[in-house]
């Protein structure tokens, strides 16, 4: 992928202004380039499915037990975090993180804190397409759309809810037709709908639970992007219990009245 070319906004560090010349030479496949665009030439992209998938067999190669489940409740002994109640069992914990997205409201709330987290649907459209037919990271109103290592394509579109996995494939495809020159032969081969994480006043939830002691959260949007730092700091507060200076502004307790 070679960088990333926005109609839509600015969508990395370092963008700079390029007219319709340029954008044919970046993407030669559109029908029709706008007049003006940014480019990116640094930004990249990753597969956020297949990137879990790679933690998590690294963990396991660390060591780590992976369980599926559906986290119900955190249990606690006294005031103190004992461990997780799953739709598989309890997995008993001396922390816990909860990053479990907007499910982690439902958390929460038993634990006397109201986080503010509401669901911003997305869906994420896989399909089998002519080698590259896109380029760069394409960025539009409609939909943002590259390639993948195998040769396919990932576009991530506007979601509403009401759409069904076919309308939705139909609706991506009709905007790959009338964007690029060759895209006939595009064709779904999944879709994924998520909920992305937003807290109300737009800023990270990362740090210690208050009045809960053991229980840490973590809900940050994009996610994929903040991962790895997200994660070296709740690491580093579980092994050391100390506040980084990092996670004030994020914490938990801003929305813990008085």
């Amino acid at each position: 992928m070679d960088g990333s070319l926005s109609w839509k906004d600015s969508t990395g560090p370092g963008p700079h202004p390029v007219g319709a010349g340029e954008i044919a030479r970046l993407e030669p496949h559109l029908r029709s380039p706008p007049s003006a665009a940014t480019y990116s030439p640094g930004d990249g992209a990753i597969d956020p499915v297949a990137v879990t998938r790679t933690l998590l067999e690294a963990a396991r190669a660390h060591g780590a037990q992976v369980r599926t489940a559906c986290a119900i409740a955190v249990r606690r002994d006294g005031r103190r975090v004992a461990g997780v109640e799953t739709s598989t069992g309890f997995v008993p914990a001396g922390d816990v993180v909860l990053a479990a997205g907007v499910g982690v409201s439902a958390l929460c709330a038993p634990l006397g804190v109201d986080l503010p987290i509401e669901p911003s649907p997305a869906v994420l459209v896989r399909c089998t397409a002519p080698r590259d037919l896109v380029r760069t990271l394409v960025a539009t109103p409609e939909a943002e759309v590259r390639g993948t290592s195998d040769g396919g394509l990932v576009a991530a579109m506007a979601y509403d809810g009401q759409e069904g996995p076919e309308q939705i494939g139909r609706r991506l495809l009709a905007w790959l037709a009338a964007t690029f020159r060759g895209a006939d032969t595009v064709r779904v081969t999944g879709v994924e709908v998520g909920l992305r994480p937003m807290p109300a006043d737009g800023i990270p939830i990362v740090g210690r639970l208050p009045g809960a002691p053991g229980v840490h959260v973590a809900v940050v949007h994009p996610g994929v992007q903040l991962a790895p730092v997200v994660g070296r700091l709740v690491a580093e507060l579980i092994a050391t219990g100390v506040d980084s200076a990092e996670l004030g502004d994020w914490s938990p307790a801003r929305f813990v009245p008085g």
